[in-house]
């Protein structure tokens, strides 16, 4: 103890600059290094979806999940699986030890998944396999309402989205709750049979009117390139001034038989914040990235 105390008197200054050294890399380290509310920690469960238009939760939970879980219970590993039933749709839950690598528990899911498929009903879907991971779920939701038109709500919504995904650490913000516009044709029933037209030609010309058609390649000195004819609806009023059929001399079109106005799609999930309409941003960001720098 002694000879350590002497050495360290007769090097005072070597030791002081060697404290000095350390204080100064743990100062760098505490402003640089990344921190995390919820640490990006691989967590193994894996969710196993299935879509089967029309069957009911009973009917899908016998046909459905109980072969799937047969097969999945196989599985080297698995601690817990748990399933939900919805209407035309499945999901399982499956939770594996925490020694099981993530990445091979796919592959067996994958392949315990394929053998079950003999068994399910004709029409389900392929099963979607799904990592579940932490460090993609939403950081912070940004809700925007106002005493304005759902539009300009929404262009609102947009613009945000945008400055927002510039900034660096942002992996994606999602807009929920936005609904996109619709032209609505309503037909009137007498018109139409006044011109003898049928309502599933009217569904078949706008069928046909609205693709993209492939033209075939141009080949020149620069290089191939493929062409195509802009053949998508994109303002109402090539909707309306469709032709359907000539009368005589005279070309009848959509607009001649129907009315149409511009709209927006049923909602698919509402957004209220203190009873008004609201556009919710979730945000994420990127793995490995500095949350509190994000935020």
């Amino acid at each position: 103890m002694n000879a350590l105390i002497e050495a360290a008197l007769n090097y005072s200054r070597t030791l002081l600059l060697m404290l000095f050294f350390v204080l100064i890399c743990g100062l760098y380290s505490f402003l640089t290094i990344s921190r995390e509310l919820n640490p990006d920690i691989t967590i193994p469960f894996i969710n196993v979806s299935t879509s089967h238009e029309g069957i009911s939760p009973r009917d899908a939970d016998q046909l459905i999940i109980t072969p799937l879980e047969k097969e999945l219970r196989t599985i080297e590993g698995v601690k817990e699986i748990s399933s939900t039933s919805f209407q035309g749709k499945t999901n399982t839950l499956i939770e594996f030890e925490s020694n099981i690598r993530i990445d091979s528990a796919i592959v067996d899911v994958r392949e315990q998944s394929q053998n079950a498929e003999t068994e399910l009903p004709d029409d389900t879907e392929q099963p979607i396999i799904k990592e579940i991971n932490l460090a993609l779920f939403p950081i912070i939701l940004i809700n925007l309402t106002g005493d304005i038109s759902p539009s300009d709500l929404y262009h609102h919504a947009d613009k945000l989205k945008d400055k927002i995904e510039s900034i660096p650490g942002v992996l994606s913000a999602k807009i929920r709750g936005k609904r996109d516009h619709v032209t609505e044709i309503i037909i009137d029933p007498e018109l139409m049979n006044n011109y003898n037209l049928s309502q599933q030609e009217l569904i078949s010309t706008f069928s046909e009117n609205n693709r993209l058609v492939a033209s075939g390649v141009l080949d020149n000195g620069s290089g191939r390139f493929p062409i195509k004819v802009p053949g998508l609806f994109t303002d109402p009023q090539h909707i309306y001034n469709l032709p359907l059929r000539t009368n005589g001399d005279k070309l009848i079109r959509v607009k001649d038989v129907a009315v149409g106005h511009t709209t927006f799609k049923d909602p698919r999930n509402i957004t209220r914040f203190n009873g008004r309409t609201t556009v919710t941003l979730e945000i994420s960001k990127r793995i490995g990235s500095n949350i509190i720098g994000t935020l």
